[in-house]
């Protein structure tokens, strides 16, 4: 299959039969440039697009590796419509059958998609996508016309030509410029159907072909393995769900002497109980209102508030962050503070955050006397304080603040409540709101649904599983959103919900998105993030080393370490080398170390370490 028409070899060596529709469409073609080119057409987004698609190739692995997708499942929509075009893309005629389903039965994106792909085939196609002409849909009507050119085939081209000499208006437009694409892109303008091949082919390529000769996967996961923050993000994070003994003594030491987010976050997760009684014993004091903020927030969407009640009761001391501290300690059962709020709340010295917060509280102290209190800021002047004493009241069982609540939800244009909404999101796992939202969702608009998506199915709402995957099936929110639908689904998972993480993995410039993908596949115990955790083994600091090994173990057990020993990359040091053996010896005790005396000589670095670390592992 031809790639693209090169006018002036075709002049040069055309058959004379061939030399009318081919010197029509270049006459056509060099009219369109003029046009193009006093436009100022190939802005330099379709100049970007042009040139990118000079770095895409396919292999003979493509064709399976697409079927393999499209069989498994778990794409969203533009991964299956790329899924679709690789198939033809392969050049394989076996395909064929598949790519005229998807066309007969698809929905718009997998016909647009099935047809390019049709014309990448090149063979036995012609007959379909000339009938395509005047399809339901006119962007399949424009996509079997590029298509046709994409064939290489003289036959097709003069079919083209002769809708781009019909007069039939903006048709007859459309069926010049995609000659003129195919003939000399550079000067062509960007139409849907050309955008569309492009868009495709760039996607295909990521996920089934080659990118500058290699694959694109191996690329990002390469850039992401550079990437110190990242990976040691991951790897505080991915262990601390480990259960091994003198996991807890590297976190306290790597939280002794640097407190970013991302170590605060996987420390606390780690030891819950050992970081509470930290700060309550006064050996660590948070930095002032952000680090307060994002332990307070770990704490809730890890549910810790029971383990760190000590933690708590210091952070409700603090006045920027007294009342969010004692709504989390009332989540937790704890209610000893809860009794004093509505005296506080009236002595008129709180702001509306404070307010608020102290709702939250007294709608979940079970304390049915606290909606006197609460009533009387449902009228509040900010809207913030008013709704969350509406929730706050209904969390009571006050009928007539459910009912208000419902009648405020019933509305067809919901973006309005949106604080409301949120307020209810963040106690989505209260059996009535959990309903009230449920209800509500189906009207809500993307962005809020989506939230309350992730909400609900965090809390334990499975219902809302196939809401929230639906959502995802029009791709990964970017950022923190993104993160947070990755780990709500990634309760209870499903075979497809499985494919679909692992479809996802990775994604181009969202480390936060990449981060929540690798901790679910390394929970999958799924290889691919062995690179990512293998940077950390040897890139780390001394604690980040030891627990990327205990990860590495694992995945595929002690053995993995010994592999490690074997073939240390290269500008690796002797300390290096020991740390990793000291990893060897802690986790894997002394049998690791027995085994490994059999395959080094006395005096080793490996071996030293792995000594060190089995006589350590013996006093836990």
């Amino acid at each position: 299959m031809a790639d693209v028409f090169n006018a002036e070899h075709l002049l040069a060596t055309a058959p004379t039969s061939m030399l009318r529709p081919l010197q029509n469409i270049i006459t056509i073609a060099l009219v369109l440039v003029s046009f193009g080119y006093a436009q100022d057409a190939a802005d330099g987004s379709w100049a970007h697009s042009l040139e990118r698609d000079n770095r895409v190739s396919f292999t003979s692995r493509t064709e399976m590796a697409a079927m393999t997708a499209l069989n498994g499942g778990g794409l969203d929509l533009d991964g299956r419509a790329a899924a679709l075009f690789a198939l033809g893309a392969s050049g394989s005629t076996r395909v064929r059958a598949a790519l005229e389903g998807a066309v007969a039965t698809g929905n718009s994106r997998d016909r647009c998609a099935a047809v390019l792909g049709l014309g990448e085939v090149g063979v036995g196609v012609r007959e379909l996508l000339e009938g395509l002409r005047d399809d339901r849909d006119p962007l399949v009507s424009e996509c079997a016309l590029l298509a046709l050119m994409r064939t290489g085939r003289w036959s097709a081209a003069e079919y083209v030509e002769a809708v781009a000499e019909s007069g039939d208006g903006a048709r007859a437009e459309m069926a010049g410029q995609l000659l003129l694409f195919a003939t000399d892109a550079p000067a062509s303008d960007a139409t849907a159907a050309a955008e569309l091949l492009l868009g495709l082919r760039w996607r295909a390529a990521q996920s089934y072909g080659l990118i500058d000769g290699v694959a694109w996967s191996v690329r990002l996961i390469e850039d992401l393995s550079s990437n110190s923050s990242f990976i040691k993000s991951l790897t505080l994070k991915a262990a601390a769900s480990v259960d091994r003994a003198g996991v807890k003594d590297c976190y306290l030491a790597i939280v002794g002497t640097e407190q970013s987010k991302g170590t605060l976050q996987a420390s606390l997760r780690a030891m819950p109980a050992e970081f509470s009684k930290i700060v309550a014993a006064g050996l660590w004091v948070p930095a002032g209102r952000k680090q307060w903020n994002v332990l307070l927030a770990e704490i809730h969407s890890s549910s810790l508030e029971s383990e760190t009640r000590e933690l708590l009761a210091v952070a409700a001391e603090v006045d920027s962050i007294r009342y969010r501290a004692i709504s989390l300690l009332v989540r937790g059962g704890d209610l000893s503070l809860a009794a004093g709020l509505p005296a506080e709340m009236e002595s008129g010295d709180l702001g509306a955050d404070q307010l608020a917060w102290c709702c939250d509280a007294l709608g979940g102290s079970g304390h049915t006397s606290a909606v006197k209190t609460l009533r009387s800021l449902s009228e509040h002047e900010s809207k913030v304080v008013a709704w969350a004493a509406l929730v706050g009241m209904a969390r009571l069982g006050d009928q007539a603040a459910v009912s208000s609540l419902r009648a405020s939800l019933a509305g067809d244009d919901l973006s309005s409540l949106s604080p409301l909404i949120q307020i209810m999101n963040r106690r989505a796992g209260d059996a009535l709101l959990s309903s009230l939202l449920t209800e509500a969702l189906p009207r809500m608009e993307v962005a809020l649904a989506m939230d309350t998506a992730i909400s609900l199915v965090a809390a334990g709402k499975l219902s809302v599983r196939e809401s929230l995957r639906e959502y995802l099936s029009e791709g990964v929110p970017t950022g923190a959103v993104g993160a947070r639908a990755i780990l709500a689904l990634a309760t209870d998972m499903s075979r497809e919900d499985i494919a679909f993480v692992r479809h996802q993995f990775p994604v181009e410039g969202d480390p936060i998105v990449n981060e929540a993908l690798a901790l679910v596949l390394y929970e999958l115990r799924d290889p691919v993030v062995m690179p990512l955790i293998r940077a950390s083994v040897w890139g780390g600091s001394f604690d980040e080393s030891l627990l990327a090994s205990a990860l590495m173990m694992e995945i595929s057990g002690a053995s993995v370490l010994f592999d490690e020993i074997d073939r240390a990359p290269l500008g690796c040091t002797k300390e290096d080398v020991r740390r990793v053996g000291y990893a060897l010896g802690l986790w894997g005790g002394i049998p690791a170390l027995r085994e490994l005396t059999t395959k080094l000589r006395s005096g080793d670095p490996a071996l030293q370490g792995a000594l060190l670390g089995a006589l350590a592992s013996r006093t836990h």
